[in-house]
């Protein structure tokens, strides 16, 4: 700016506002004029305010992976989140906020959950769990979920909590 390095400034002035090596005057003459004094939390913040509106809108936090919200990747922002989470190092106040925003740290967990909910709703209905393949129910093809869990089994690839579950269900 004019001349000046005001990034490498700034920077310095966040750091010696981090060390307590500056003057409360001239923090709160930063603040005033809207420096942020932690990056990488607003950034957090922001798009934790950015999921918090596509849930509202969506009524989920399930975006896809390239999924832009005001030209923030948010499906990318959620998925290191997720990533996070499943390492151990998100914070628990990020995870506790996550969680009551509604996002489900495993997607495909929660969609096969789904599904055996839908095919239990059948099975009450129908009194059997014989999906046409066609067959959607709340806009899930759960004639193909159904037929993709044959298929699994077959080839020895469904998890065995599943398969018990299944057939327990019928």
């Amino acid at each position: 700016e004019r001349g000046s390095k005001l990034g490498d400034w700034l920077g310095t002035q966040r750091k010696a506002g981090k060390k307590g090596a500056m003057g409360a005057a001239k923090e709160r003459r930063l603040e005033e004029a809207g420096v942020t004094w932690d990056v990488l939390d607003a950034q957090w913040e922001e798009n934790f305010a950015l999921l918090v509106e596509y849930r509202d809108r969506e009524g989920d936090c399930d975006l896809q992976r390239k999924h832009e919200e005001r030209g923030v990747n948010l499906g990318d922002w959620l998925d290191r989140q997720r990533k996070a989470q499943k390492k151990g190092t998100l914070d628990d106040a990020r995870r506790r906020r996550l969680e009551e925003a509604g996002v489900t740290w495993d997607p495909l967990d929660a969609q096969w959950e789904r599904g055996f909910e839908l095919l239990m709703a059948f099975r009450e209905r129908q009194g059997n769990c014989d999906v046409p393949n066609k067959h959607e129910e709340e806009g899930v093809k759960l004639g193909k979920w159904r037929s993709n869990q044959r298929d699994a089994q077959k080839k020895g690839l469904l998890d065995d909590g599943r398969r018990r579950r299944l057939e327990e269900e019928g």
